[in-house]
């Protein structure tokens, strides 16, 4: 089942850690969690909106959490991290690829600059604030991800949470959506 959540424009405040949150109840579909992906549009709404300034969290009432972004690129080597501007991507555990250094692997960015496909979540449950050197293990220290829904019943509150960390331009979340995929509950049979 898929929510989409469009026409936000949520503009994320440039150097603020409070961020701006995107809360959604959702009702009725049954089952429990057995996958999720999530998609998001960001973009730039002015020169310097980095990606690499970004840090953005999924969270449920039932204590799920993941990691979706967490300052892309930054490692001892990129303090700043990556200078592209905006998203246009899925997050899903099954990608080929982590999101965190994405510019080692095949990517692509669209006319707009926005980075798009298919990605595996950040993951890595550390402060965005820490020191650079504590992102360099970003492809082994995946804590948080989407996995962490799983078991979980789908009728709940979800948050998308996103922060700028560094000062420069502005982002805003323009849409986002969840693609829920459900297993019924077990019943009681009789015989």
């Amino acid at each position: 089942t898929n929510f989409s959540f469009n026409n936000l424009n949520l503009a994320i405040p440039d150097n603020n850690q409070n961020g701006v949150q995107d809360s959604h109840t959702l009702s009725g579909i049954g089952g429990t969690i057995s996958n999720i992906q999530v998609s998001v549009v960001i973009s730039g709404t002015d020169f310097g909106a980095f990606n690499g300034d970004l840090y953005a969290e999924l969270v449920n009432g039932g204590g799920g959490f993941a990691v979706l972004l967490n300052r892309v690129g930054v490692s001892s080597a990129d303090a700043f991290g990556y200078g592209d501007n905006g998203f246009n991507l899925t997050f899903s555990d099954s990608a080929a690829s982590d999101i965190h250094f994405y510019q080692t692997a095949s990517y692509n960015l669209n006319g707009s600059g926005q980075l798009t496909g298919i990605w595996q979540p950040d993951g890595e449950n550390i402060n965005p604030l820490s020191d650079p050197s504590s992102f360099d293990n970003a492809l082994s220290d995946q804590t948080a991800l989407l996995d962490s829904f799983n078991g979980q019943s789908a009728d709940d509150t979800w948050t998308l949470f996103l922060a700028d960390l560094s000062e420069g331009g502005t982002a805003q979340l323009d849409s986002w959506s969840l693609d829920i995929t459900t297993v019924p509950e077990p019943s009681d049979i009789c015989l």
